[in-house]
Parts: C-alpha cells; structure tokens; sequence
C-alpha cells in the first residue's frame, strides 16, 4: 500500500476537517429565527426611511438652487443635518421665500 508524503497526509486531513466544517448546519433556534427576522425587517424599513430622507434632502437642494443660485456647503450640511419635519416646513416656505434666508427662518 502506497502512504502519503506525512506533509500531504496531514494537508489532507485539515483539508478533510475545513470541508466537513462547513458542510455542518448550525441550529438556529426559533427565538433566533424570529430575532433575525424582526432585525431584518427593521433594518430595511431604517433603509427605506433613510432612503426617502435621503431623496428629500436632494430634490429640496435642487430646488433651493434652481431658485437662489448655487448652495453653500454650509447650506447643503444644514438640508443634511434636518428631520423630515424640518425638510417639510422648508419646501413648503420654498414656494413664498423671497430669499434663501426666509426659507430657513424658523420665526
């Protein structure tokens, strides 16, 4: 019977072991299974929420531009910085303002 050079052998075996490893499933219990799906649900609804604001943000900084000429960095990390509330009350004074500080005045 022929043997392995003992450095192949051994290669083999940890070969053998790596492969038997990942093939094992590991058992998820019903608690975790649940616990993974409401994370994950949760975290693509904080996604699609963060996207929309995300979209919020740069259609009102179109706008702000269109109508007032280019924004500052200042300006564009203030539109960043804002909840939806916020967004909200300055799109709604964009149709009014007669200057881009207007927009911003919260008096």
């Amino acid at each position: 019977m022929m043997r392995l050079p003992e450095n192949l052998e051994q290669q083999l075996w940890q070969d053998i072991q790596a492969l038997e490893g990942a093939q094992t499933m590991r058992y998820i219990t019903s608690v975790e299974r649940i616990g993974r799906r409401i994370g994950w649900e949760e975290g693509q609804l904080a996604g699609k929420q963060e996207g929309k604001q995300e979209g919020e943000v740069a259609l009102l900084a179109m706008l702000l531009s269109q109508r007032f000429g280019p924004l500052s960095e200042d300006t564009r990390a203030h539109l960043e910085q804002a909840d939806a509330a916020q967004l909200e009350r300055w799109a709604k004074r964009l149709l009014d303002a007669a200057s881009l500080a207007e927009v911003f005045d919260e008096h």
